[in-house]
């Protein structure tokens, strides 16, 4: 490629790599061509510099590859922080298993002797309404079976039960005789187990 001669050579400023040529040919036509170059020489070949080219896109593949290494080596280092760890970590996870599974044995709310005690505020001292027997479901489901001496005395004591903290959904399922009287009533206790 050979030099242009006979040029005006407009840049952006001093060691520009951009440069705009503009030549007059004949019958004074104006072409403007521009060229990038590193050496500052403005060729006639239209920017075709396959060595600037691929200069550049050896620089990028570099970069590319120097990119991958740095992230190869975090995971490198991240993998050898985690071997260091697993152990203890497998050790903390079957602790937090045990807890899970034994957590309810060690529960300090005592949600049964809390039924229990709302089931004795509700009965009457006098024996008029006794209990024969109760079941204490998971979930805080209760059910109470036992004998009354009239049905003023139950109604009386499901009253009670149903004002008392703690206690909803209360309904009485059944009642057989007339003197005593047997009964079955179901209620919920607390959020899943008492409070």
């Amino acid at each position: 490629t050979t030099p242009l001669t006979g040029f005006t050579v407009a840049s952006a400023g001093a060691g520009s790599i951009l440069k705009a040529v503009t030549t007059t040919g004949p019958a004074g036509i104006s072409v403007t061509t521009a060229g990038v170059t590193l050496n500052g020489d403005l060729r006639t070949d239209n920017g075709d510099n396959t060595g600037t080219a691929g200069a550049v896109a050896g620089t990028i593949a570099v970069l590319i590859l120097l990119l991958f290494f740095i992230q190869q080596i975090q995971l490198w280092r991240l993998r050898s922080q985690w071997s260091h760890m697993q152990t203890k970590v497998t050790e903390l996870q079957q602790i937090q298993d045990q807890i899970r599974f034994y957590r309810p044995w060690y529960d300090d709310t005592y949600p049964g002797l809390s039924i229990l005690r709302e089931l004795s505020l509700a009965f009457p001292e006098d024996g008029s309404v006794t209990a024969k027997s109760i079941e204490v479901r998971s979930g805080g489901a209760v059910s109470c079976s036992g004998n009354a001496r009239d049905n003023t005395a139950l109604l009386a004591v499901l009253n009670r039960l149903r004002s008392a903290p703690g206690v909803t959904e209360l309904k009485l399922n059944q009642i057989r005789g007339k003197s005593p009287m047997q009964f079955t009533f179901d209620f919920q206790y607390g959020t899943g187990g008492g409070q």
